[in-house]
C-alpha cells in the first residue's frame, strides 16, 4: 500500500511542515507539569536532530563527546520555583525548552542554566549559536525570587519564553527542510 498511494514519494510543503510543527507545539502546550516531569519524546529527538544535522560537524558525530537533550529552563530549577505556587502547572517538558549541549556542559551546571553555570567547557557564544539559540535576556526571568502573588508573572515569563524559543526553532527546521 505504501509504493501503491505514493503518498509519501511527495514532497511535503512548508505549509504542511508548519502546520505539523504547529499542532504538535500546541499539543505539547497542554502537558502542563509541575513536580513529575516527563522526559523527552521520540518525536522530539527527531525534531531536534532535524534541526542540529547542519550545526553538528564531522568532528562532533565522530568524537567521544556524547550531547545531552536537556531542558534550558531546568526540571529541577522550574520544580523549585512551582512549589511557590502549589497547584501551578507549566509545559516544561515541552520541545520549545530543549535543546542538545554537550555533555559535560549540562551536567557540569546542575539546576543552574546555562548563563548561570560558571565552568562552562565552551564559550557562552558558541552555546548560544550552536546548541540553545538562546541569548541571557531570555531566561533572565528565571533567576528572579517569585512570590505567591506572582503566579501570572511566571506564567506569562515562562510563555514568553517557550513562545520566543518555538518560533526560532521553527524557523531552523523550517530552513532546512
Amino acid at each position: 500500500s505504501f509504493i501503491k498511494d505514493g503518498r509519501y514519494l511527495g514532497e511535503i510543503s512548508k505549509s504542511r511542515w508548519e502546520s505539523l510543527l504547529d499542532n504538535y507545539f500546541e499539543k505539547q502546550l497542554q502537558n502542563k507539569q509541575n513536580d513529575t516531569i516527563s522526559n523527552p519524546v521520540n518525536a522530539d529527538s527527531v525534531i531536534l536532530n532535524c534541526i542540529y544535522v547542519n550545526l553538528f560537524t564531522a568532528e562532533d558525530q565522530l568524537s567521544d563527546k556524547k550531547f545531552d537533550i536537556e531542558h534550558l529552563a531546568t526540571k529541577e530549577r522550574m520544580k523549585r520555583i512551582l512549589k511557590v505556587f502549589g497547584d501551578l502547572k507549566l509545559p516544561i517538558a515541552c520541545i520549545a525548552n530543549l535543546c542538545y549541549l554537550p555533555q559535560d556542559i549540562n551536567r557540569g551546571k546542575k539546576e543552574k542554566t546555562i548563563y548561570e553555570a560558571t565552568q562552562l567547557t565552551l564559550p557562552i557564544d558558541t552555546i548560544e549559536d550552536k546548541y540553545s539559540f538562546t541569548t541571557a535576556s531570555d531566561l533572565e526571568w528565571i533567576t528572579r525570587e517569585y512570590t505567591a502573588s506572582d503566579r501570572d508573572l511566571l506564567t506569562t515569563n515562562y510563555m514568553n519564553f517557550v513562545n520566543k524559543r518555538y518560533r526560532e526553532i521553527k524557523k531552523r527546521f523550517l530552513e532546512i527542510f
